[in-house]
Formats: C-alpha cells, sequence, structure tokens
C-alpha cells in the first residue's frame, strides 16, 4: 500500500493578510504495515497553500458561520470526481481533493483558485509567492501536478494489487 501526504504547513498569523498562507508539500509512503516486495511507486510536489483568514464569518454558502480556517490536523482524503471546482484541469476536469470528516465543515477541497476570496472555505494550490502572502499563481498547474502524481499512484498500486491512502495533514505554526 501507499500513502500519498499532503501537508499544509500554516505561516504564522498575520492579522493585516486577507487570508491564512502557508506551503505544501507531498509525499509518497508506503504504509505501515506492507511488508510486499512490490516496488513502491515514488514521487514529490511542493508548492503554497491559501486558506480563509483566521475568524468567525459567514461565507455565504448556506453553511453559516463558522470558525476558519478548518481545524489543524490530519484528515482521511480521496479524489473527489463530479466536483463543481477544477473544470479547468487537463485531465482531471471537476476532480478534487475532499478531506473526509473536518469536524463542522463538509465539501472541504484541495481546488483551483489564487486568492483568498477563491478559497470558498477550502484550500488553495499552487505557486507561492512570499511577497503575494494571499496569492497563489499557475493553481491550475499545480492541481494537475497533484491529481497526476495520485494517479499514478493509483495505477502503480492497482499493478501490484496494493491499496492507495491519502492523507491531508494541516500544521498550524509552532
Amino acid at each position: 500500500m501507499s500513502q500519498i501526504i499532503i501537508t499544509i504547513q500554516r505561516d504564522p498569523d498575520d492579522p493585516t493578510a486577507d487570508c491564512s498562507s502557508g506551503n505544501m508539500a507531498v509525499e509518497i509512503k508506503p504504509n505501515e504495515g506492507d511488508t510486499s516486495q512490490a516496488a513502491d511507486p515514488t514521487g514529490n510536489l511542493k508548492g503554497g497553500a491559501v486558506e480563509p483568514k483566521r475568524g468567525k464569518r459567514d461565507l455565504n454558502k448556506g453553511a453559516g458561520v463558522k470558525d476558519y480556517p478548518i481545524p489543524a490536523g490530519a484528515y482521511d482524503a480521496d479524489v473527489k470526481t463530479g466536483s463543481g471546482k477544477n473544470p479547468n484541469v487537463p485531465g482531471h476536469a471537476h476532480e478534487a481533493i475532499e478531506l473526509k470528516n473536518v469536524k463542522g465543515f463538509h465539501d472541504i477541497l484541495i481546488h483551483v483558485g489564487n486568492t483568498a476570496k477563491d478559497t470558498e472555505g477550502c484550500i488553495l494550490i499552487g505557486t507561492r509567492d512570499d511577497k503575494k502572502r494571499c496569492m497563489v499563481a499557475s493553481s491550475v498547474a499545480k492541481n494537475k501536478e497533484l491529481l497526476d502524481l495520485i494517479q499514478k499512484v493509483k495505477a502503480a498500486d492497482k499493478t501490484n494489487t496494493k491499496t492507495t491512502t491519502i492523507k491531508v495533514v494541516i500544521k498550524d505554526p509552532q
């Protein structure tokens, strides 16, 4: 079995910023207890992340007032097909990474977008520019890289009759 671990390391809060921002790193590891001899797929990916600004608010999406961003923690995840997000990701139209069992939230996705206004409570990934804290660039390309990597790992695992799991780990600053 392979485990795809997507880690979002949040930056310290900046009260003047319109978002929460951080770095994203993806790594592939064998699942604990996997003793098979089949070669594990490899790959990694790095980028930036943008989330809603810390605080309570209603994003006017019908969910009411919530405390954003989502709590730090480890979440099981999978590729959601038929998502209203990511319509322009080549080879992965309407696919997004969905975080499971986020207490008090539903439909939390990693998806395309460039600024805090695009988050809709979710996590945006792309290329980070430290001069523009609340913005990521090349979001479509970064989402394609992530979804391609997941697709590659799942295909290799399937060939070797292994299972793939996806974990999203969100860390607050120390």
